[in-house]
């Protein structure tokens, strides 16, 4: 419900929409800010957070250093105890100076988020979330900062909370310069570091080392700055392990690197790689090997070798897991649409076909 609007700095580009719940009263008096959370990363996958108190119950100055996409958790209380609801309908959540934020809303604290912050579930909180198309090295050089006003209005009675000012400066970054030397052997992966090319190269094949016993091999190229924004280590993933009825790790990768393949290491060979997309797992084409060696030091001896295409989030699961899902989905299907005469013939000749293919890839899921 939130949208971005190309005002002049000193202008509100946030205003959140009403909310469903009944309405809360608050004066400025009983309305008090509490503290500020900093998360860095995806909740319940691979965050980390700080947590900062409002100095004065009103303002923060300088006490951390902001990245691209970080998300902001503003806590505060009526009458000393927490609003544990939605969106109130009486309240307008108001941004000023909102040069550096994508969104700004009222929303209630997530079961992922209270296990990350110890924030109470249900709590309501205002979020702001900072744009991630900036380059933060380059504001921070040019000694720019984040710096906004923000306020919720009671339009029961036109009443406003006290305002917080939040003004901070962007952190200064690493940059790391990848060698010929350094590329022969295995670089273990610094979230929030800059990779750059040392002068005179013009392109390296590089392999990071992302999480205990994976690896990413990428290409870098002169003239580019690569990141890993998060950290990558594998997380297990409650709805898939729920739904597969087995434990699955998800693998979460967040970075521009010219990623082309990510290694797993795994002493047996009955595994397949799957992609993770919209909470569904689609299987990618990967090979398990007995012996990788592509750089002088580094050599991969059991694993897996999956192509891919950059950023995403990848599982190495049982190699039967897929398939014995799909194939009982389909026999139910088949059994409902596919009666022996009429035009449904066709539909059920089409479902049987994409049998097939979902067969067919999850079997070449497991060769190259």
């Amino acid at each position: 419900g939130m949208s971005v609007s190309a005002f002049a700095a000193s202008k509100v580009n946030f205003s959140a929409p009403a909310g469903s719940a009944p309405a809360v009263p608050f004066t400025e008096e009983n309305f008090v800010w509490g503290s500020v959370q900093q998360v860095r990363g995806t909740v319940g996958v691979n965050a980390v957070v700080e947590n900062y108190s409002l100095l004065d119950g009103s303002t923060v100055v300088n006490e951390l250093k902001l990245q691209e996409g970080d998300v902001l958790y503003y806590t505060f209380k009526i009458d000393d105890a927490p609003v544990m609801q939605a969106a109130p309908s009486n309240w307008k959540l108001k941004i000023e100076n909102a040069d550096y934020i994508d969104s700004a809303s009222l929303v209630q604290v997530s079961e992922d988020l209270a296990a990350l912050t110890g924030l109470a579930e249900g709590r309501l909180v205002v979020k702001v979330v900072l744009d991630d198309d900036f380059n933060a090295r380059d504001e921070e050089e040019n000694d720019e900062v984040v710096d906004f006003y923000m306020y919720i209005k009671n339009t029961t009675n036109n009443e406003e909370t006290a305002v917080v000012r939040t003004h901070y400066g962007f952190e200064a970054y690493e940059t790391i310069y990848v060698d010929k030397a350094m590329a022969a052997d295995v670089i273990p992966a610094q979230s929030y570091v800059y990779y750059e090319l040392a002068d005179g190269i013009n392109s390296l094949s590089v392999i990071f080392e992302i999480g205990e016993g994976v690896y990413v091999k990428a290409k870098m190229w002169a003239d580019e700055a690569y990141m890993i924004r998060s950290s990558v280590n594998s997380t297990w993933s409650k709805e898939l392990s729920k739904e597969y009825d087995t434990d699955i790790e998800v693998l979460t990768i967040n970075s521009n690197l010219d990623i082309r393949e990510v290694l797993f290491e795994s002493a047996k060979d009955n595994k397949q790689v799957v992609e993770v997309v919209d909470g569904a797992m689609v299987a990618v084409d990967s090979e398990y090997v007995t012996k990788y060696e592509q750089i002088k030091y580094f050599e991969l001896s059991h694993g897996y070798i999956a192509d891919v295409d950059g950023e995403g989030s990848y599982a190495l699961i049982s190699a039967d897991i897929e398939l014995i899902e799909v194939e009982e989905e389909a026999t139910e299907e088949e059994t409902k649409e596919n009666p022996s005469t009429g035009a449904n013939d066709f539909v059920g000749a089409a479902v049987a076909l994409a049998v097939v293919s979902v067969a067919a890839a999850g079997a070449l899921a497991l060769k190259k």
